[in-house]
């Protein structure tokens, strides 16, 4: 299986380069192969590499992100994607899709979540050999917060009928025909909720039991524990058979509540019990700058603790403390998610002065403290 940036699950062979077709609808011509087999999460042309302007969206950036779930013989395959759009890197797409290990319909889900400027030129379905295709959407916006099951029919095995076999004819004696009892329809337990996890200052992780007989859950989010009004799209939101949910579009530094109820093909639930969960807030702690170290006539490394949360760290390098005078190419230098930088293109016996800024994928902390190193005289 190939997983792509541009939405794609190519099972047959990886249909790249040139993977993405601005008419978008389904069925698909071949490119480098036939489509056949090939599932259609959210085809658009995008980009997953990290850096861009709208992977800030998430705590974790931009990419492709896989998880398994549950146990075997039955477990879930999760793939999720954080991208944005190929030639406008501020607008974004997160969607999930799930593979059911064994699942005798072969089923796999298709989860939502916002996204943003994607108003055309996407399609999602599946598509199989020739004449076989399923289509959601396509050429319009896809859908927001929501979720998509696929499956095939599951098909009893036919009985034989036998030869028959000539006798003589008899008059028949007629036999009533009985009245089916009706099957009550009992609703399932209420779910038990439990603590979000993953927090970030704008997603959490909501969490509950299964409960024995559900087929789905309904999921509802509010910043308020009465629910008067509800986060948009997580109101009665089918989670499908799930026992977790990722809320995304939150605000920072503020209270949610969140409830779910089940569902067993027959009624539901009551609520459960109600859990509440604090965003983080935005800005991050700022990093505490340590002595530089390797130090020779050209370089030296400078080093700082790691922040929690953040993901990536601005550098500034100047030859006086006020930082009047950056050494060139070291003012705000982004150096990644790491704790030191080699330092290079320095003059001998020379004192430089180093700070740091922790970024979180929100927003930037205030500079660290300073610290000066003198590099050797060569």
């Amino acid at each position: 299986m190939n997983v792509n940036s541009n939405g794609r699950l190519d099972f047959v062979c990886a249909n790249e380069p040139n993977g993405f077709n601005n008419n978008s609808c389904l069925p698909v011509s071949p490119n480098q192969c036939a489509y056949d087999y090939t599932i259609f999460a959210l085809w658009h042309d995008l980009r997953t590499d990290l850096g861009l302007s709208g992977c800030s969206t998430w705590t974790n950036g931009c990419g492709i992100f896989t998880s398994v779930s549950g146990t075997a013989p039955n477990r879930i395959f999760n793939i999720e994607w954080h991208a944005v759009r190929y030639f406008s890197n501020v607008f974004t797409a997160d969607f999930e899709v799930r593979l059911y290990e064994n699942d005798p319909g072969q089923r796999f889900d298709i989860i939502y979540g916002a996204s943003t400027g994607i108003t055309a030129s996407a399609a999602a379905g599946v598509q199989g050999p020739t004449g076989f295709v399923t289509q959601d959407f396509c050429n319009t916006s896809p859908p927001q917060n929501a979720s998509r099951t696929y499956a095939l029919p599951v098909c009893s095995s036919p009985t034989p009928t036998p030869t028959a076999t000539a006798t003589a004819t008899a008059t028949p004696t007629p036999t009533p025909t009985p009245t089916p009892t009706p099957t009550p329809c009992t609703s399932p337990a209420a779910p038990s909720v439990q603590s979000a996890t993953n927090v970030s200052a704008t997603t959490f992780t909501a969490n509950w039991s299964s409960v024995s007989g559900a087929t789905s859950y309904r999921l509802d989010v509010s910043k308020s524990s009465s629910f008067g009004i509800y986060v948009p799209g997580y109101q009665n939101l089918d989670v499908g058979n799930m026992t977790n949910r990722k809320v995304t579009g939150l605000m920072s530094s503020t209270t949610y509540y969140y409830r779910v109820r089940a569902y067993n093909g027959c009624a539901t639930s009551l609520n459960s019990s109600i859990k509440s969960v604090l965003t983080t807030a935005c800005t991050p702690a700022a990093p505490s700058a340590q002595s530089a170290t390797n130090m020779i006539f050209s370089s030296f490394t400078a080093r700082w603790r790691s922040v929690s949360g953040a993901t990536d760290y601005l550098l500034d390098v100047a030859t006086d403390s006020s930082f009047l005078n950056y050494v060139p190419g070291y003012q705000n230098l982004h150096v990644g998610n790491v704790a030191t930088y080699n330092v290079i293109g320095l003059s001998a016996n020379t004192t430089y002065y180093y700070r740091v800024r922790a970024y979180n994928g929100c927003a930037t902390s205030a500079n660290s403290s300073v610290k000066s190193v003198t590099t050797s005289s060569g």
